[in-house]
């Protein structure tokens, strides 16, 4: 299958991935401590920000590592994301979403949040984010799983089985 027939295989995204907070840690978290945990359960690193990616995304992002790309679900259909274009602005979506927590937090907590919201926002911070979401549970999917139903057919307003006609 052509990597660029994509959206005709695949389904609306149903459930979203699951963004599972990090346990407490064993350690008391101090302002300035890189494996300090945010409000939202969340380590504030880039591996804490992949995981806020994904769930900012709300399940409408995938990976194919056969194909090394990203799948991005759009205007009612899954596309292949060339050069992570889309991916990538998913991922500036972070530090907005960090430094709208920080204004909701007090001195230390805010200033940490507020501190991480700047970081993400670096290219190097972005990039480590689209690369590290790509291992997530349920964000990586296997290219032989795209045209499971071949007979399952994508349209803006659902999904139509080839063999009934049914619109789903």
């Amino acid at each position: 299958m052509s990597v660029n027939r994509v959206e005709l295989y695949l389904t609306a995204p149903e459930e979203r991935v699951p963004v599972v907070p990090v346990s407490e840690p064993d350690h008391e978290d101090v302002a300035g401590d890189d494996l300090a945990v945010a409000p939202d359960g969340l380590r504030l690193t880039d591996a804490g920000n992949a995981t806020r990616l994904i769930g900012l995304a709300g399940g409408t992002v995938r990976y194919a590592h056969a194909w090394g790309r990203w799948i991005v679900y759009r205007d009612g259909r899954w596309i292949v994301d060339q050069n992570d274009v889309l991916i990538t602005e998913m991922a500036k979506r972070v530090s907005r979403h960090l430094m709208a927590m920080a204004s909701k937090l007090y001195k230390e907590m805010r200033d940490l949040v507020w501190n991480a919201a700047l970081r993400a926002e670096s290219a190097g911070s972005i990039a480590a984010m689209v690369r590290l979401a790509r291992g997530i549970p349920g964000v990586i999917v296997d290219h032989e799983d795209l045209d499971a139903d071949p007979f399952i057919l994508n349209c803006t307003n659902g999904t139509v089985d080839l063999r009934t006609g049914e619109l789903r």
